[in-house]
């Protein structure tokens, strides 16, 4: 019998820059242990650490030029070519072309973060630890989640002006999420051992149906996990599941004390288009909200 995969699932190898990762077929995706195929997206100047995987890995590259060190020699993988990496072979993965490089990866048996065997800190760079090992997945917000995910907004209500309550919500509070979330895109971030390190979904703007084309942004990733291109990566999925709902216009409402949101959002295409001043307090301080804007068209 065929089974018809409908989308793939967003993984997102954190490194300098991120790279994109969409897993059509594979553990994740599809439960399938024999085979994984993804689409890969790096942009220039992406590299991640050197590997020794227990699986063959074969790569078509679609556009741009994808660089592949061996240990006794180095490739350039222009758009059309493909390269075959066996089993237990190291190689490291690079795209210092202008366009980076988009290309379809196959790996037998399946790609596991268990078995790729990344080099160990010693033999990276001393500072890319964090930014290059780091691997994550997009999965859709289910009942299973609902007590990580409060734990993960309590922090930011406990210590930061992100979340706008002054005390922590009980765990039954991720039923006003479901609430909100109704016919929009949600996502948990969970990493290699499945922990949820964040969430983020759209919601309504507004119920009045002349106002269904904007949507609110929301999201939260702990603090540990920031700086990784998982917010990027959360907010690029989340626009793309806008689209196809006609969502053309996106809007976040931040504290004017969140100096780091409101830097993610001006650097995701952004802009303050509204304020409301002193209308919060919080610890004792008063907040602006501040409302900023994204057209997707």
């Amino acid at each position: 019998m065929a089974t018809l995969i409908q989308k793939p699932t967003t993984i997102q190898a954190a490194g300098e820059p991120p790279k994109l990762i969409e897993e059509f077929i594979g553990r994740v995706n599809s439960n399938t242990t024999a085979v994984s195929i993804a689409r890969m997206k790096s942009p220039s100047g992406w590299s991640e650490p050197g590997q020794t995987p227990e699986f063959d890995e074969y790569t078509v590259v679609l556009r741009g030029s994808l660089h592949v060190r061996l240990k006794d020699q180095e490739f350039d993988v222009g758009a059309g070519q493909a390269i075959i990496v066996h089993a237990g072979e190291w190689v490291q993965y690079s795209s210092s072309s202008a366009e980076g490089a988009e290309y379809v990866a196959v790996c037998i048996p399946a790609f596991s973060p268990a078995t790729v065997h990344r080099d160990s800190e010693e033999t990276a760079r001393p500072d890319s630890r964090k930014a290059t090992a780091m691997e994550f997945t997009l999965e859709p917000m289910a009942d299973c989640h609902g007590h990580a995910m409060i734990d993960v907004f309590n922090h930011f209500v406990t210590h930061s002006f992100a979340a706008y309550p002054d005390q922590p919500v009980p765990y039954d509070f991720f039923g006003r999420f479901q609430q909100m979330i109704q016919g929009y895109p949600a996502y948990v971030v969970t990493v290699d051992s499945g922990k949820v390190v964040g969430f983020g979904f759209l919601r309504p703007f507004h119920p009045a149906s002349t106002l269904h084309r904007t949507a609110e942004v929301t999201y939260f990733i702990s603090p540990e996990f920031t700086k990784l291109g998982i917010g990027t990566a959360l907010l690029n999925r989340l626009i793309e599941d806008a689209t196809p709902r006609g969502i053309d216009s996106l809007v976040a409402s931040i504290s004017s004390r969140n100096e780091e949101s409101i830097a993610f959002h001006r650097k995701n295409g952004f802009c303050e288009c509204g304020r409301f001043e002193r209308v919060g307090r919080k610890n004792r301080q008063d907040f602006d909200i501040v409302w900023m804007q994204r057209q997707l068209t």
